[in-house]
C-alpha cells in the first residue's frame, strides 16, 4: 500500500510512532468547568467566530494537531469562521469505531452549535481524519447531515483505519485497513471537495467521487504548505471572503461546553 512519500516524512512519522508507544496513551482533555461534556476529547479550538452561524469541525492526520491544521484554524479565524478540531493522534489512540466517531462528532456539535449559533457546517478532515469522515457520515443524524453545506477531505487515501498504530504511521499495511471507496458512495457528492497531490496515490480520483470539486495541487501526500488553498475552498463554498490581513493574535476559548 502506497500512501505516502518522502523519506523525511517517513523518519518523523518514525519518530512520532516511538515517542507514541514509549509515552503510553496520550491523556485526555482536561476542563476546569464542572460537568464538561467534552472533557474527554482531546479538541483544538480556535477564537469564537465574528461570523456567526458558520463552525468547521476538523479531523487532523495521524501526527495531531499540526502545521497544516494549525494553519488552517488561524486562516479560517481570520476569516470569522469558528473552527473545532478533532486530535486524531490522541483520539484514535485506541481503536474506534464508526459510530463511535459519529456519536462524538454529534457530541460536540451539540455543543458548538449552541454556543456559536451555527446552522451552517463544515465536516472536514486531512489524511486519517479524511479516511475516517466518509464511515461516519451515514451515522450522523438526518440534521447534521441536512446542516452539513460542505465536507472537505484533504489527502484522502484509499484506506482507512481507526487506532493510530506504528504499522499505520510507516506506511505499512494493516490487517484492519478498510477500502474508502465503497462509503464515498454514502457521500452527497456535490458537497464534497477533494484536494490532493498529483504525486500521491490519492481516493480523490476514485469514480465514487464523480460529481464532488477535485483540486489536484503539486506534490505528494503531506499538504501541510496548502492550507490556504483548503481555506480557499472551504471560504468560497460558505460565500466568505478571506480577509486583506491578519488582525492582531486572539487567545483561543476554553474547548469543553
Amino acid at each position: 500500500m502506497h500512501r505516502r512519500s518522502g523519506w523525511r516524512t517517513a523518519v518523523m512519522r518514525l519518530a512520532s510512532g516511538l515517542m507514541l508507544l514509549a509515552l503510553g496513551q496520550p491523556a485526555p482533555a482536561r476542563s476546569s468547568l464542572a460537568g464538561d461534556r467534552l472533557a474527554d476529547l482531546p479538541l483544538e479550538i480556535s477564537a469564537a467566530p465574528s461570523e456567526q452561524g458558520k463552525l468547521v469541525l476538523f479531523l487532523s492526520g495521524d501526527t495531531g494537531w499540526g502545521g497544516l491544521e494549525r494553519s488552517l484554524a488561524r486562516r479560517l479565524a481570520r476569516a470569522g469562521i469558528g473552527v473545532v478540531g478533532l486530535d486524531a493522534r490522541r483520539y484514535f489512540f485506541v481503536k474506534r469505531s464508526p459510530a463511535e466517531l459519529a456519536r462524538d462528532i454529534e457530541r460536540i456539535l451539540a455543543v458548538y452549535r449552541r454556543r456559536w449559533h451555527a446552522g451552517r457546517i463544515v465536516l472536514a478532515g486531512y489524511s486519517f481524519g479524511a479516511d475516517a469522515l466518509p464511515f461516519a457520515w451515514p451515522l450522523l443524524s438526518a440534521r447534521t447531515r441536512r446542516e452539513t453545506g460542505l465536507i472537505a477531505l484533504v489527502g484522502l487515501l484509499p484506506e482507512a483505519n481507526f487506532r493510530i498504530s506504528l504499522l499505520e504511521m510507516l506506511d505499512l499495511p494493516a490487517a484492519d485497513d478498510t477500502p474508502v471507496a465503497p462509503m464515498l458512495l454514502q457521500l452527497p457528492v456535490r458537497r464534497v471537495v477533494c484536494l490532493y497531490g498529483r504525486e500521491e496515490h490519492s481516493a480523490c480520483t476514485l469514480p465514487e467521487l464523480a460529481g464532488a470539486e477535485r483540486i489536484a495541487r503539486p506534490g505528494g501526500h503531506d499538504r501541510d504548505g496548502d492550507a490556504g488553498a483548503v481555506a480557499q475552498a472551504i471560504l468560497r463554498r460558505l460565500a466568505v471572503s478571506p480577509p486583506a490581513r491578519p488582525p492582531p493574535y486572539r487567545a483561543a476559548e476554553n474547548p469543553h461546553g
